[in-house]
């Protein structure tokens, strides 16, 4: 008990520690006196940059075979070392003093969305369960065992999780699997056991960009601090990490952040901000191939308005100068963005994973959640209303801040949540699933809209005032509580069976975490798995198994893996030696000279 205690707060502190670890030297060292930074602003920058050195740095030594779990150390080595250069030029002055009351109330956002790992312990929580995550798990456990230098399918036969995950690899990006690989390998835990850990980055670095966003925006202290907290308590960032969308939640609170960052870069324009720019744009071309064309487009009209502000050309040469850089820094995937683009395009998913797309119901589940399933027809009503209003006074509020400040960082957010409703109207029953990924990244920036739009249209007017404060922190609780409703719910077996969102609960059944223990401590074994279900024939269960068992030679009566059918790859049936373990369900038979080993009421452990 004890040992899972501890290894459930390790998995919280480890990736939040390592990135600010790693990020804060970087962020220090490449800030100039010409620009310098406020403390602040490089606290926010920071894990960014951290997690940008991670991916790049492990992922070119991954392209040169060596697998992350010898590589990792040469991270914590370079990170140690930029601390000594930090002390030794006294530039550590420049990320002091530590924003205490932000990172506080970044950890409790952290700690609420985190509220399911913590009951449950990350070596067995995983929210909904999408398949992604199997496919994510599989490709980091695969970079922390194998040389992908030296691995071929052949040797791969008897392992189905890494042959799928090599599958995988051939053309996918891989950054967010490197970070995962990376606090897998500094714990000293499973890939699987990372996951979580790993997306719940996404409240605790969004309530961070918030907070950054809402104070360029000239807003206090106060309200920007009120704000981040509302931003990072949406249920719409628990529909990502509860859905196991790991690049979406790694690279959502960077390109919220991106044109912050961009009005930085062009400030000052020399090779500091140059690279750390490239950096940053490099690393999310890892995690999330699909929105590196949103940052460049993004970049590019902050780019144009620049230029045209400063009548020079400038701008648009020094962002074409990052983008190179960034494709340099990232050589062994720069190929295949075009690929991942094209395929996100074609992405028609939303019908299994957001089936309201279509209807007023999409702008509840960013406010309410799973609340959404509760109200009847009269309450209906009334949520509507009140969603259209909060999603157009937040449009409203970019759009004055815009038109009134008319400089490129207004303009830029403006664009920035223009983008899904451009979508919509270009066609949401071809788009939707776009459509709604890309409302679902932009929505923390609606709070700030709303303080915006409460600054712009009642900030004389006294009683307007205090009624926006009552309803900040009515909405506040509502969206606090519904996300609270939501992590809750996918630690609930039954819930999870009924509401039929992923398949989570049954990788949550106690039979199933038992036999995930049992096959963990086997190693150097040779198993037959003979599993198969009513639910897409086994294929989800029969993957997870063929994970647990990694540590052995695996052969399969059902080539569903996952999402993958692996017929044409797996281990001949002739080549099972006669002596082997067999997996099965207790209402498998088997023949004589049989040795039960172990079972539960859904699995049972032979020996042959």
């Amino acid at each position: 008990m004890m040992h899972s205690i501890l290894i459930t707060w390790l998995s919280i502190f480890i990736p939040l520690g390592s990135l600010f670890f790693i990020g804060l030297p970087v962020a220090a060292l490449l800030n100039t006196k010409q620009q310098e930074l406020s403390h602040q602003t490089l606290w926010v920058i920071a894990p960014f940059l951290g997690l940008a050195v991670i991916v790049l740095l492990l992922q070119n030594l991954v392209y040169l075979g060596i697998p992350i779990a010898k590589s990792f150390y040469s991270v914590w080595f370079v990170a140690a070392c930029l601390w000594v250069i930090l002390i030794k030029t006294d530039a550590i002055k420049k990320i002091v003093p530590i924003p205490g009351l932000l990172l506080f109330a970044a950890f409790i956002i952290y700690l609420v969305h985190g509220l399911g790992m913590v009951v449950v312990g990350p070596e067995y929580y995983v929210g909904h369960g999408w398949y992604d995550q199997f496919n994510y798990v599989s490709v980091s456990q695969f970079l922390m065992d194998h040389s992908l230098l030296h691995a071929h399918l052949n040797d791969l036969i008897n392992q189905p999780s890494a042959l799928r995950a090599f599958l995988l690899i051939a053309s996918e990006r891989i950054g967010q699997d490197v970070f995962q690989g990376f606090v897998a390998s500094s714990l000293s835990v499973s890939a699987k056991t990372s996951f979580e850990p790993v997306i719940l980055m996404l409240p605790f670095l969004t309530v961070l960009v918030i907070y950054e966003i809402a104070k360029r925006f000239f807003l206090s202290r106060n309200i920007a601090l009120l704000v981040a907290v509302l931003a990072g308590s949406l249920p719409s960032l628990a529909l990502i990490h509860l859905e196991s969308f790991l690049s979406q939640a790694l690279a959502t609170p960077l390109l919220l952040l991106w044109p912050c960052i961009l009005v930085d870069v062009f400030e000052k324009i020399n090779w500091k901000t140059i690279s750390a720019t490239a950096l940053l744009l490099s690393a999310v071309a890892s995690i999330y191939a699909e929105f590196y064309f949103i940052f460049l487009f993004l970049a590019f009209c902050f780019s144009v308005v620049v230029s045209y502000q400063n009548k020079s050309i400038k701008p648009v040469v020094i962002l074409f100068i990052i983008a190179l850089v960034a494709l340099c820094l990232n050589s062994g995937f720069s190929f295949h963005l075009m690929e991942q683009a094209v395929h996100a395009i074609h992405n028609r998913s939303y019908v299994r994973i957001y089936p309201w797309v279509e209807s007023l119901d999409a702008l509840h589940w960013l406010w309410l959640g799973e609340f959404t399933l509760t109200f009847k027809y009269g309450w209906k009503i009334v949520v509507d209303s009140f969603s259209i209003i909060f999603f157009t006074l937040a449009y409203i509020g970019f759009g004055i801040a815009a038109y009134k400040k008319r400089d490129a960082l207004s303009i830029s957010f403006f664009m920035a949540i223009l983008l899904p409703i451009v979508i919509w109207l270009v066609s949401v029953n071809q788009y939707g699933y776009q459509f709604y990924k890309l409302l679902i990244t932009m929505s923390p920036l609606f709070p700030v809209g709303i303080a915006l739009a409460c600054k712009f249209l009642f900030a004389s007017r006294l009683y307007c005032r205090e009624i926006s404060a009552y309803l900040s922190v009515l909405l506040g609780t509502l969206t606090l509580s519904a996300t609270l409703f939501m992590v809750l719910l996918s630690t609930n077996i039954d819930a999870l069976t009924y509401l039929k969102r992923g398949v989570g609960y049954k990788l949550l059944q106690t039979d199933t975490r038992e036999i995930q223990d049992t096959l963990s401590e086997v190693s150097g074994q040779d198993i037959l798995i003979v599993w198969q279900d009513d639910f897409r024939h086994g294929d989800f269960i029969n993957g997870w198994l063929t994970y647990f068992a990694r540590n052995n030679r695996v052969w399969l009566t059902n080539s569903l893996v996952g999402d993958k059918n692996l017929q044409p790859y797996l281990a001949d049936m002739k080549s099972l030696p006669k002596h082997y373990l067999l997996l099965t369900s207790p209402t498998f038979h088997v023949t004589q000279g049989t040795t039960k080993l172990w079972e539960n009421g859904t699995y049972v452990l032979w020996r042959i």
